[in-house]
């Protein structure tokens, strides 16, 4: 861990703390990563998961990957189905690793997932429109 890995490390973290949703895409990539902190899969999720409440792709592919693959969270199929289909919609990856997942599936489990994934929409439209509303 270098000095300047360390700095950037320290500044993003502040913008992320601030609200920076590109900071928060970093902080979960950097504590994935281990880069300029200890690798920590749990602060990773948290970053990943206030990413995503803002609808930002990318952190909604690495949270679907953690529900999948029970890093830093309970493995939980329906849930990383959900996750990976809605960051399917603009993230290649993500469909790809949703279909991927969706053969370890049963039936039920991709019905629910694709009920979560409403859901977890309509949730993050939520959390959305009462920040722009000052909330």
């Amino acid at each position: 861990m270098t000095p300047a890995e360390i700095e950037l490390f320290k500044s993003t973290k502040a913008a992320a703390e601030k609200g920076d949703i590109h900071g928060q895409v970093l902080m979960g990539h950097f504590y994935r990563q281990g880069m300029g902190t200890e690798k920590d899969n749990e602060q990773a999720v948290h970053w990943y998961r206030k990413a995503s409440e803002r609808d930002v792709d990318e952190a909604q592919f690495y949270l679907g990957n953690y529900y999948a693959d029970g890093v830093g969270v309970p493995k939980d199929y329906v849930e990383a189905y959900a996750y990976l289909n809605l960051a399917g919609r603009n993230y290649g990856d993500a469909r790809r690793n949703r279909d991927k997942l969706e053969a370890k599936m049963s039936p039920d489990q991709i019905t629910a997932g694709q009920k979560r994934t409403k859901e977890l929409q309509k949730e993050i439209e939520a959390k959305i429109a009462a920040k722009a509303a000052g909330k």
